[in-house]
C-alpha cells in the first residue's frame, strides 16, 4: 500500500539543506515527468521511478527510490547526475521526485474518500495493522530479552605498530559470556529504533539505555557518536545500514582515543595486530622517566633509545611506552619531539654520537633528553658548553642613544645573535634570541655593526627605556651605562600645597611648591594635555606627569581655563560655581599634595553634597503633598538659591518639575514683593502654569503677560505680582522692557527652548537681569553637546567658557575623540548644578509602559512611489559634495520629510494615489482593538494630514475622537485636555507631535501610539509621557509604527547611535537632520 514519506525523514535524507530547497523548486516547476509507481503488496518496499528535468531545462535525469513505508526509510536511491556520486544523501532530482509522489499518493486518497465507502479505507485499514503489528511486536521483544543481568561493553584497542593506526573494537554481554560486537553499524541502528537483536543463545535483547549496566552507558555514547565521526553524515541515523556500514572496529582519531581512554579509567586491554596478544595497559599522568642510556664508547658515546610514541590532538600529548599511555604537559612533549625521527616500532633504538660532536650534542639536545629522562652524564663534563653571560652597553654619542649586546661564552664574546648567523652549538640561542626580543622593544633601528639605536630626539623611546627598559633588560642581562646617560634623571614629582578659601562670593587659591619649575609651567601643561606621561626638562632630566600632584595642577588649569602665567602668580580669584569641582580634583591629588580648606569653602561643599540634609520645610501654604523625591528636590533648589547659584532641574517628564519650583517660589513669597519672578515657558505652557500657581499656591500674586503689544506693555508697568508669566515668542519681542527690570529669579521652562545659543530666544533670556536662575528641562542634551554649553550660559555665564572653547575643548574631545578625562572633568564640573531622577527609580507605584514596535510592509503600489523617490534622491546626493551637502540641509529635509510621508500614506502627497496605505491599515486595527477592549487613545504623528486621515477613517467606525494641532488655540487646547481626562466624549484624541509633546496631561489614555518616528527620540518620549505620569493608573501601552525596508528603519538606527551621547554626559536622548553628513544621508537611504 503505497503511503506518504514524512517531510521531516525526507529532509534528513538529503545531502545538504540546499538539496532540498533546490528539489522543491524544481517540484514546483512541475520538473517531474514520467512518474511511475510501483508497490506490490508482495514486496515490502515502493519502487519509484520519474525523470527529472535540469533546473536550465536542457538535460534530464533518471531517478528511482525504494522506500520502505514500515520502516519509514529509504532502502536505496540513484540519480544519474553527478552531484548523487560526490555527496552522501539524496541530490535535489531525487526530493523532487519524493515530493512529487507524495503528491500523487495525496490526489490518490482524496479520491478514494470521494468514493461511497462500504468498507474501512485501504489507507487507513493500513495503519490499523501497522498499529497492531507495532503492539505484537514490542511484545514479543519484551518476552524475547533473556539477559539475567545488565549489558555490559568491553573495549579492545587494536594496535598496528609500524602503521601507528589505533582503532576498537568491543564485546557485548554478561559477566557469565560475552560476544563480539561483529557489526557496529546495526548495533547503532538497533539503539535507535529500540530492536530486539540476538548475539548467540545466551544474549538477546531490546536494545535500550535502561539494558546497559551504567558504567558501559559512557562507552554506549561513545560508540553511537564514533560512528556517526567515521561515517561523516550524522544527520540520519538510518543512513548507516546503507552506506559502507561500519563493522567490528572503529578507526580512532587521537581525540577519540584519548576519550576512550579517560572513559575505561586506569587501564584498557590492549591487542598489537602482529603478535595477536592481548595485555593490559595502563594509564598514568605527568610521571614521566624513560630509560635512556648514554654510555661512552670508543671515539664517542653510544645512545640507546626506548621504543617510543608520541601523540596530540593539538592540546593534551600523550607518550605510548612500554605498555603505557603517559600523559605529560608540554614542555616535557616539546623535548619528546626533538628525538621523534630516532623512534622506531617496539625495539630499542642505538645511535652514536661521535667525539667531535659531543659538544654540539651537549648544548642542543642533552638538555631536551633530561627533561624526559635519567642520563648519566659522568665524563662529559669536558663537552659541555661555557655558560651564557650576555652584557648590554648603553651610551649617549650626542645624537643617537645606542645599544651593544654581547653574548660571552668564557674566553669567547660574540655579538647578539643575528637572523641567518652561522650555526654554532656552544651558544645558548635561545637565552640570546629571548634578550634580543626585548631589546628591540625599545630600540628602532640597527646600524652597519649590529648596534642597535634610536635618535636623541625621541623622548618618547628614552622615557621608556629609563623607566622600564633598564629593569627589564638587567633581568637577562648585565647592564653597563655610560656616564652621560646616568647623568639623565627621572624627577619625581614636587610637593605642592594648595590651600582654598571662599570671601565675598569668590574663591580664593593659593598655589606654593619649593621646586615647581615656574619657568617650565607653559611646557609642562602642554605636555599634560598631550597625556603624556613626563615632561622633559630643559636640563635633559625627565618630570614624571603620572598621579602626582602636577597632575592636579594640569587639570586645574585645563578646567578652570587658567594660563601658566596665571599660575606662576600662584594667588587666583575664580567665581564660588567652581568650587565643588575644585573639591573634587583636589581630593585626586595624592599624598604628595597638601590641601587646606577654610571653613566657608567646606561649609559650601557640604552644603552642595548634603542638599537631602538641609533645614528646608515645605512651607504650609502649598496646597499639595510632595512626594518623597520632589523635597528633596525642593531642598536642592533652596540650597542653590542661598549660594546664590542656579541649576537644571531634569527629571524625567511626568515627575512634576512645576510643584517642586512653586514649593521654592512660595518659600521665598516675602522677598517677592520688590523683586518679582519671571518664569518663561513655550507659549503652550503659560496658563497651565497660571492654573498650576493658582492651584498650589494661591497666596501667591500670578500675572501672564499676554495680549497684544499694548496690553502686555501696560500690564508689564502697572503690575505688582509676585509671578510673571510670559511665553519664549513673546519675550522675544518685549525684551527691551523686560530688561529694565531686576528679577529675584528667573526660571525656563522647556530649557530645550535655548539649546541653540544663536536664536533670538536664547539671547533674549540670557540679557535678563536676576538674581538667580533656574532651568526646567527633561531633555538637558537632545542632539549636541553645545546645547548643554547653552542652557549653562543662561545659568551660570562663564564656567564652561566661550561657546568656541568649549566646542574644541569639549565637544570634539568627547564627541569626535572619545576622551574619557575630558568626558569626567566636564561631569565633575556640571554635576552638582544638575538634579535628574528617573520614573522607574522614584515612583515604584507608577504603572509599567509596554513597548512594542510594529512593523508595516507596503503593497506594490506604495513600494513603487518610494523607491523611485529613494532613487531620486540618491542620484542628487551621489553628484554632491560634502560642503554642498551641508548647505542644502533644508532642501535635503524637505525630501527626507516626502519619504517618510510616503511611508505614512502616498495620500498625504499624491492627489490621484489609488492605491493602499499600509501604516494606515495597521494604525486603524490597533485602533479597533484598542476601542473594543474600552481603552483610551493618544495618536502622535509629525503631519497633520495623517491625522486628518485617521479621523475620517475613525468617523467611518463612528469612533469619536478629538484633534490638537498648532492651529488649536490656547483656550480650546485646555478644555479638549479637561473633557477628554473627565468625560467619555472622545475614545481617541490625535495629536500634532510638535503641538502637544508637552505640557498635556492626558493620564485617561493608557495607549500611545506613534505614528512615525521623529528624527528626535526624545520628542517622542516626551509625547509618551503625557499619559505614563504621576496619576496613571492603568498599564501603558506604547506602539511605534514603522514601515519595514525603509528610511524610518534607518532613523531608529540612527537615533540609538546618538543617544550614546546624551546618555554618556546626562541620561538625555535624541538626534537632529542638522547632525547628519553626506554619508549618514546615504545609508538611511539604501534600506
Amino acid at each position: 500500500m503505497a503511503v506518504k514519506i514524512p517531510l521531516s525523514m525526507l529532509i534528513e535524507s538529503c545531502s545538504s539543506e540546499q538539496a532540498y530547497l533546490k528539489g522543491n523548486k524544481l517540484y514546483q516547476a512541475h520538473a517531474v515527468e514520467e512518474l511511475d509507481i510501483d508497490d506490490d503488496e508482495m514486496f515490502d518496499d515502493i519502487i519509484i521511478e520519474a525523470e527529472v528535468q535540469s533546473s536550465t531545462g536542457e538535460e534530464v535525469y533518471d531517478v528511482q527510490l525504494e522506500y520502505d513505508p514500515k520502516r519509514k526509510e529509504f532502502t536505496d536511491a540513484w540519480c544519474d547526475c553527478a552531484a548523487f556520486d560526490n555527496y552522501d544523501g539524496l541530490c535535489k532530482h531525487c526530493v523532487a521526485t519524493a515530493l512529487a509522489y507524495n503528491a500523487a499518493i495525496g490526489k490518490a486518497v482524496l479520491k478514494e474518500k470521494q468514493v461511497e465507502q462500504s468498507e474501512t479505507s485501504s489507507t487507513l485499514k493500513y495503519l490499523l495493522q501497522e498499529s497492531a503489528r507495532k503492539k505484537q511486536e514490542k511484545y514479543q521483544n519484551i518476552q524475547q530479552q533473556v539477559v539475567s543481568a545488565p549489558v555490559e561493553l568491553i573495549p579492545t584497542l587494536l594496535y598496528n605498530t609500524y602503521g601507528a593506526r589505533w582503532r576498537v573494537q568491543f564485546r557485548i554481554g554478561t559477566p557469565s559470556h560475552y560476544y563480539v560486537l561483529k557489526d557496529l553499524s546495526q548495533f547503532v541502528y538497533d539503539m535507535q529504533k529500540g530492536n530486539s537483536f540476538s548475539y548467540g543463545k545466551k544474549l538477546q535483547f531490546v536494545h535500550t539505555r535502561a539494558a546497559f549496566a551504567p558504567e558501559s552507558l559512557p562507552l554506549l555514547d561513545f560508540i553511537i557518536e564514533t560512528v556517526f565521526m567515521e561515517r561523516g553524515f550524522r544527520r540520519n541515523l538510518d543512513d548507516y545500514r546503507y552506506n559502507s556500514s561500519v563493522k567490528r572496529e572503529l578507526s580512532l582519531t587521537t581525540a577519540s582515543l584519548f576519550r576512550l581512554l579517560e572513559l575505561c579509567g586506569g587501564s584498557i586491554v590492549v591487542q598489537d595486530d602482529w603478535k595477536q596478544e592481548q595485555r593490559y595497559w595502563i594509564t598514568v599522568r605527568d610521571n614521566v622517566e624513560l630509560e635512556v642510556e648514554f654510555k661512552p664508547q670508543k671515539d664517542g658515546y653510544q645512545l640507546t633509545l626506548p621504543p617510543l610514541q608520541l601523540l596530540t590532538d593539538g592540546n593534551r600529548y600523550c607518550l605510548v611506552l612500554q605498555e603505557q599511555f603517559i600523559f605529560c604537559n608540554t614542555a616535557i612533549a616539546e623535548a619528546v619531539a626533538a628525538f621523534r625521527d630516532l623512534y622506531h616500532g617496539e625495539q630499542k633504538r642505538q645511535y652514536f654520537v661521535a667525539k667531535e660532536d659531543l659538544p654540539a650534542f651537549c648544548s642542543t639536545l642533552l638538555p631536551k633528553l633530561q627533561k624526559f629522562a635519567q642520563v648519566d652524564t659522568t665524563g662529559l663534563e669536558i663537552y659541555r658548553p661555557e655558560p651564557c653571560q650576555l652584557r648590554v652597553y648603553l651610551d649617549d654619542d650626542g645624537m643617537m642613544i645606542v645599544c651593544k649586546a654581547e653574548a660571552c661564552y668564557g674566553d669567547k664574546v660574540y655579538a647578539l645573535v643575528q637572523d641567518g648567523a652561522a650555526e654554532q652549538f656552544e651558544r645558548d640561542f635561545e637565552q640570546e634570541y629571548q634578550l634580543r626580543a626585548v631589546l628591540e622593544q625599545y630600540f628602532s633601528e640597527k646600524n652597519s655593526v649590529g648596534e642597535l639605536y634610536f635618535p636623541q630626539e625621541d623622548d618618547e623611546r628614552l622615557y621608556l627605556l629609563l623607566t622600564q627598559g633598564i629593569e627589564q633588560i638587567d633581568l637577562l642581562a648585565e647592564v653597563y651605562l655610560s656616564d652621560r646617560i646616568k647623568r639623565i634623571q627621572i624627577q619625581p614629582q614636587p610637593n605642592l600645597q594648595i590651600g582654598v578659601s571662599l570671601s565675598g562670593g569668590l574663591l580664593n587659591l593659593d598655589i606654593e611648591s619649593e621646586r615647581l619649575p615656574q619657568h617650565e609651567l607653559q611646557g609642562l601643561l602642554s605636555s599634560y594635555r598631550q597625556r603624556r606621561r613626563y615632561y622633559r626638562l630643559k636640563n635633559g632630566d625627565f618630570l614624571k606627569l603620572e598621579e602626582g600632584p602636577l597632575s592636579t595642577l594640569a587639570e586645574l588649569a585645563d578646567g578652570l581655563n587658567l594660563s601658566s602665567t596665571d599660575l606662576q602668580q600662584g594667588q587666583l580669584q575664580i567665581p564660588q560655581y567652581s568650587a565643588y569641582y575644585v573639591d573634587q580634583v583636589l581630593r585626586d591629588g595624592g599624598e604628595a599634595l597638601t590641601v587646606q580648606r577654610d571653613m566657608n569653602f567646606r561649609s559650601l561643599i557640604r552644603n552642595l553634597k548634603n542638599y537631602e540634609d538641609s533645614d528646608d520645610e515645605v512651607p504650609a501654604g502649598l496646597q499639595t503633598t510632595l512626594r518623597q523625591y520632589q523635597q528633596v528636590g525642593y531642598q536642592w533648589l533652596m540650597t542653590l538659591l542661598r549660594m546664590g547659584l542656579g541649576g537644571i532641574l531634569a527629571d524625567d517628564m511626568g515627575l512634576g518639575k512645576t510643584v517642586q519650583v512653586i514649593a521654592m517660589l512660595l518659600a521665598q513669597s516675602e522677598k517677592l514683593q520688590d523683586k518679582p519672578v519671571l518664569i518663561v515657558t513655550p507659549a503652550s505652557l503659560v496658563y497651565n502654569w497660571e492654573s498650576e500657581l493658582q492651584r498650589f499656591a494661591p497666596t501667591l500674586t500670578v500675572q501672564a503677560i499676554t495680549g497684544t503689544a499694548a496690553e502686555r506693555k501696560k500690564l508689564l508697568q502697572q503690575s505688582t505680582a509676585q509671578v510673571l508669566l510670559t511665553s519664549y515668542d513673546l519675550l522675544k519681542r518685549d525684551v527691551e522692557q523686560y530688561q529694565q527690570q531686576q528679577y529675584s529669579l528667573l526660571v525656563i521652562d522647556e530649557a530645550q527652548n535655548i539649546k541653540n545659543h544663536a536664536t533670538k530666544a536664547a539671547k533674549a533670556v540670557k540679557s535678563l537681569r536676576a538674581d538667580n536662575r533656574f532651568a526646567l528641562t527633561g531633555t538637558p542634551i537632545e542632539n549636541r553637546l553645545s546645547e548643554l554649553w547653552s542652557i549653562f550660559d543662561f545659568l551660570l555665564p562663564g564656567m564652561l567658557g566661550q561657546y568656541e572653547a568649549f566646542r574644541q575643548n569639549y565637544e570634539l574631545a568627547i564627541v569626535q575623540q572619545n576622551d574619557e578625562v575630558t568626558l569626567k572633568r566636564l561631569q565633575k564640573m556640571i554635576q552638582p548644578f544638575i538634579l535628574r531622577r528617573l520614573k522607574q527609580d522614584v515612583l515604584k507605584d507608577l504603572p509599567e509602559k509596554i513597548e512594542n514596535t510594529v512593523y508595516s510592509k507596503m503593497d506594490t503600489a506604495q513600494r513603487t512611489l518610494y523607491v523611485a523617490n529613494v532613487q531620486q534622491m540618491l542620484d542628487k546626493l551621489n553628484h554632491k559634495t560634502e560642503a554642498e551637502v551641508h548647505s542644502e540641509k533644508l532642501q535635503i529635509l524637505a525630501e527626507l520629510t516626502r519619504l517618510r510621508q510616503i511611508c505614512c500614506d502616498p495620500a498625504l502627497l499624491y492627489e490621484d494615489y489609488k492605491g493602499g496605505s499600509a501604516k494606515l491599515d495597521t494604525c486603524m486595527e490597533l485602533l479597533d482593538s484598542a476601542v473594543e477592549s474600552g481603552s483610551k487613545v493618544l495618536v502622535f504623528s509629525q503631519f497633520t494630514t495623517m491625522l486628518d486621515n485617521i479621523r475620517f477613517r475613525l468617523g467611518d467606525k463612528n469612533i469619536s475622537s478629538f484633534l490638537l494641532t498648532g492651529s488649536t488655540s490656547k483656550e480650546k487646547r485646555a478644555d479638549l485636555v479637561r473633557r477628554f481626562n473627565e468625560t467619555d466624549e472622545a475614545q481617541v484624541f490625535l495629536i500634532s507631535l510638535k503641538a502637544g509633546g508637552t505640557g498635556l496631561n492626558l493620564t485617561a489614555a493608557s495607549v500611545v501610539i506613534h505614528v512615525d518616528p521623529w528624527w528626535n527620540a526624545a520628542a517622542q518620549e516626551q509625547a509618551t509621557d503625557r499619559a505614563h505620569r504621576i496619576g496613571q493608573k492603568q498599564a501603558v501601552s506604547v506602539f511605534k509604527l514603522i514601515t519595514k525596508d525603509t528610511i524610518e528603519e534607518k532613523i531608529q538606527e540612527l537615533q540609538e547611535q546618538k543617544i550614546a551621547l546624551s546618555e554618556a554626559v546626562i541620561s538625555g536622548q535624541g538626534m537632529s537632520i542638522a547632525s547628519l553628513n553626506k554619508e549618514e544621508l546615504l545609508e538611511i537611504l539604501q534600506s
